[in-house]
């Protein structure tokens, strides 16, 4: 069997994700579609086409019936799978802690700085209910600093929102 590529697994995307919509009401789809987007602009060239298919499949575990071995036996590579696991909540488990198992994993990483990109962009938290997106935005932001830490996203890097701290001359 011919490895599964991206385009199996945005076709795998759309047909999962396309009846769902966003907590903004916003079709799910165009949140996956703006991770795939941020994670092709971030990640280095050599992880770039797995991360990108890692991204289209970021929430299909989590959100859909379609499991990892169900990822597997479609030919997805193991580092894939292993990615999409990694960015995948389990039942009771401390957002922090998905965060930290993301930024363990070398595609994973990426993946999840990306999709947290996007869930703390502006334009989408004003769609919500203030209270709602003031929890967001503090939750997003601990969890980036850790994640950037793991890519090793530098200062000149546009996904950059926060300034660096001064350091004394």
């Amino acid at each position: 069997m011919e490895p599964a590529d991206f385009d199996t697994a945005w076709q795998l995307a759309e047909r999962v994700h396309g009846p769902q919509a966003a907590k903004d009401g916003e079709p799910y789809l165009c949140h996956v579609r703006r991770v795939v987007e941020r994670v092709r602009e971030l990640a280095p060239v050599d992880l770039s086409e797995r991360c990108a298919t890692a991204a289209a499949l970021h929430d299909v575990v989590e959100d859909t019936a379609v499991g990892l071995d169900d990822l597997a036996s479609m030919g997805f590579d193991d580092d894939v799978v292993a990615a999409v696991d990694s960015v995948t909540g389990r039942e009771g488990e401390p957002y922090i802690e998905l965060v930290r198992r993301a930024a363990a994993d070398p595609v994973g990483r990426w993946v999840k700085l990306a999709d947290n990109l996007d869930n703390s962009d502006e334009t989408r938290l004003a769609r919500l209910p203030e209270a709602t997106a003031a929890r967001l935005r503090e939750k997003y932001a601990s969890a980036r600093r850790l994640l950037r830490a793991a890519c090793a996203v530098g200062a000149d890097d546009p996904s950059r929102d926060e300034p660096e701290p001064a350091t004394p001359s």
